[in-house]
Order: structure tokens, then C-alpha cells, then sequence
């Protein structure tokens, strides 16, 4: 039996797949970041928490509209 747009179907399967494993990786990279933040501050760092947090926040919002624009344009 031979489905005629079967490859398209497995590409665009593979791309979204792909995609939600980097979700999942930014997302338990950002929560276990934030939870050993909250364990282990020495003091060198509270000078650097503030930038670093912003930082994160700044490539979290621009990883999340990333996935979202390539999601909605449907690649």
C-alpha cells in the first residue's frame, strides 16, 4: 500500500517532534535552574542574580515566540 503524501506527513511529524523536545529541554533547563537558584546562592552571585535572571526571562520569551511563530506558520 502506498500513501501519497506519506514523506510530507513524516516530515512535518519529525519538525513538530523536534520541536517539542526543545520545548521540553528550554523548559527543565529553566525550572532546574530556577530551583538550584533558590538551593545554592553564594554571595559572588547575588551581584549577578538580578542581570542573570533577566537574562533567562529575555531567552525564555524569545525561544517561546520562536516555536510559537514556527508553530503558526506551520513548519
Amino acid at each position: 500500500m502506498h500513501i501519497a503524501e506519506a514523506q510530507q506527513l513524516i516530515q512535518r511529524l519529525s519538525a513538530m517532534i523536534n520541536r517539542l523536545i526543545i520545548a521540553i529541554l528550554v523548559a527543565a533547563g529553566l525550572i532546574s535552574l530556577g530551583l538550584l537558584l533558590s538551593v545554592w546562592h553564594p554571595d559572588w552571585l547575588l551581584a549577578w542574580l538580578g542581570p542573570l535572571m533577566g537574562l533567562g526571562v529575555v531567552l525564555l520569551l524569545l525561544t517561546s515566540f520562536l516555536l510559537a511563530w514556527r508553530v503558526l506558520r506551520g513548519r
